[in-house]
């Protein structure tokens, strides 16, 4: 299940610039002396890869400093093999993908000038191919967490690759002899220009971003789907292929005082047809999660947006984080909401004793396709936290742990102990969350969740006896 980003207020400009505008913004970073640490931090942010070749099971964990730690599965866990540099090539995201000439999945990364594919002896180019990740300062670019450039584009049983530049969206469509055919697809706006409603000036590009391959036309042929900024894409397939033509649906506010983000893409009324979750805030009034139901075209066939959101759910507070999973098992979406008060006593708090105070809002589906609020718990959130150990979502994570169809909640709490909270088909969530302890002494360093075949396991980094690395499996 795609994990949701935390929120930043921002008010966007749509704008078609040139090419020399946006490497003029890189230059006055470099300039100015501002941080540019887009490598370490795009990459670090990359989920893990875990794949089998013959008897022997892998893991690919992305480093803090822009490489990547190679593990190797034995009886106790996945034992620490090497370190795998990547800076000379300035990777930015990895993968595994599924290669004509290979029989297994392969891992390749992302770098400044193409998809590099793993051998034996390293790193070796794939395919060439100029992209907007390449050189981009991390403060930029805000939708650099969610880079997903490999899938199945044509649905032969290979990989293809996406990669946004100029103008265009660049698609790498695999053949049966291994070749790459390409195909590139106008765009309007390659990205868009967002400016914080902050007291600091903050400037934020928007890239294409949330990649994703679905059925919205009913028609049985996955379309491709993807946000730049304020506005939904979605490129058709067709027997031939892909369409040139893009079909499109702007959600942002007619309200210039309010902004909007993207939250995701599914079927959160029932219908089978996809809808799309919007957050929504504005200066002085409360966050608000907007459900905007999809539909058929009944003349053409085509999946629309309706302009009026089906249904509105309101936070009291600061909404900071927010989710969605199926928790009840009734087959219908369930939200939650991480949110907190911002006053001057909450503002003093964070200053002072590095503590803030996080209200968890729980909110099961109706029947009548309205979310009702199920539980309100609040809970102090010590930042003291060493977020370097995770990132900003692993603080919330929803995923079934225990395979029985309940979407269930993993998050850290303000011990940096990570708790499990069930599915429960009565009331959503469990009332009492569980400790998840390892038999062993000491706190992991790192957690790493792992989905195999639909099955998700929590693995956490311990140290032998020779103070070498090795992912311990939690058993529940």
């Amino acid at each position: 299940m795609p994990q949701p980003h935390w929120i930043t207020q921002r008010r966007t400009i749509k704008m078609n610039l040139p090419p020399w505008f946006y490497w003029l913004l890189l230059l006055l970073a470099g300039i100015l002396g501002l941080p540019c640490p887009a490598q370490a931090q795009m990459l670090g942010s990359a989920p893990p890869l875990q794949w089998q070749h013959k008897e022997t099971r892998h893991l690919w964990l992305a480093g803090e400093s822009g490489d990547i730690e190679t593990y190797r599965y034995d009886k106790v866990g996945y034992q620490f093999l090497k370190t795998l540099r990547t800076t000379g090539i300035k990777a930015v995201a990895m993968d595994l993908v599924r290669l004509a000439d290979e029989s297994v999945p392969v891992p390749v990364v992302l770098a400044e000038d193409g998809i590099y594919r793993y051998t034996n002896t390293g790193l070796m180019p794939l395919v060439k191919a100029p992209h907007l990740y390449q050189q981009s300062p991390h403060w930029l670019l805000s939708t650099l967490r969610d880079i997903r450039f490999s899938m199945d584009l044509d649905e032969n049983g290979l990989s293809d690759f996406i990669l946004p530049y100029f103008g265009q969206l660049t698609l790498l469509l695999q053949q049966q002899d291994g070749s790459f055919q390409r195909q590139q697809v106008k765009l309007e706006h390659t990205y868009a220009l967002s400016t914080h409603q902050s007291e600091n000036y903050a400037l934020t590009i928007s890239l294409p971003a949330h990649f994703a391959l679905q059925d919205i036309n009913q028609d049985k042929h996955m379309d491709l789907t993807f946000v730049i900024g304020e506005q939904i894409f979605a490129l058709k397939r067709t027997e031939a292929g892909f369409s040139d033509n893009l079909q499109s649906w702007s959600f942002a506010a007619a309200d210039e005082d309010k902004s909007r983000q993207f939250g995701a893409l599914l079927d959160a009324t029932g219908d089978g047809i996809i809808d799309v979750l919007v957050k929504e805030s504005g200066e002085g009034d409360s966050h608000r999660i907007l459900v905007f139901p999809g539909f058929l075209n009944p003349a053409t066939r085509v999946w629309q947006v309706s302009d009026t959101a089906a249904a509105i759910v309101k936070m009291d507070d600061e909404l900071l984080h927010f989710g969605y999973g199926d928790f009840n098992g009734d087959g219908r979406p369930d939200l939650y909401s991480v949110s907190a008060s911002v006053g001057l006593s909450s503002v003093l708090s964070l200053m002072s004793d590095r503590v803030l105070e996080l209200d968890f809002n729980l909110y099961l589906q109706g029947n009548d396709g309205q979310f009702k609020r199920q539980r309100r718990a609040s809970k102090t959130l010590h930042m003291a936290l060493d977020l370097r150990q995770m990132s900003q979502d692993w603080l919330f994570r929803v995923t079934d742990i225990n395979n029985d169809g309940l979407s269930d909640l993993i998050f850290f709490d303000d011990e940096q102990n990570l708790m499990l909270c069930f599915g429960e088909r009565k009331t959503g969530l469990s009332r009492r969350s569980q400790p998840l302890a390892l038999s062993v002494k000491g706190k992991p360093g790192k957690v790493v969740l792992l989905n195999n075949t639909g099955q998700t396991s929590i693995w956490f980094l311990q140290h032998n006896e020779q103070s070498e690395k090795v992912y311990i499996k939690y058993q529940l």
